[in-house]
């Protein structure tokens, strides 16, 4: 499981699932419109905290094959605390960022109404809540793929 985990083709992949899924999400009407948007019972609402979700499992996974690649001195293969907070720490700095990017879309552009990308901060905390645990159910996939594959050994 690591090993497909923490393959370039499953990154690819998985971006390639989550945009389609995204523009299948915006072309068909599956988010939720924003007076509606704080209803946890509404399906739409739960799409948006989806994608957030496998966001953060794809950006985790994207930096554990690019970081394993670049640098020498940390081992991927063996789980540790560092390896976990460093997969949680990116996870984070990329959720901040979509977050930033989409508060500087509004500002620019002025959006309002459907077009508005942040509805307010609940919303926020509750994508980069969704972000960071994307990227920690990753970080513990790695782990107990890692643990069962020196296991096995």
């Amino acid at each position: 499981m690591t090993r497909v985990l923490t393959s370039g083709w499953f990154v690819v992949v998985a971006l390639a699932v989550i945009f389609f899924l995204h523009i299948a999400a915006s072309v068909g009407g599956w988010y939720a419109p924003h007076d509606a948007f704080f209803d946890v019972h509404d399906w739409r609402f739960n799409i948006d905290k989806l994608f957030h979700f496998l966001g953060g499992f794809w950006i985790a996974s994207a930096f554990t094959v690019v970081a394993a690649a670049r640098f020498d001195g940390i081992d991927f293969t063996k789980p540790s605390l560092l390896v976990a907070l460093m997969v949680v720490a990116v996870v984070l700095l990329a959720g901040a960022s979509w977050e930033l990017f989409e508060f500087g879309l509004d500002t620019v552009f002025a959006t309002s109404g459907p077009l508005r990308q942040q509805v307010g901060l609940a919303d926020t905390m509750g994508d980069l809540f969704f972000d960071l645990l994307g990227g920690a159910v990753f970080a513990m996939l790695l782990a107990a793929g890692t643990r069962a594959n020196s296991r096995a050994r």
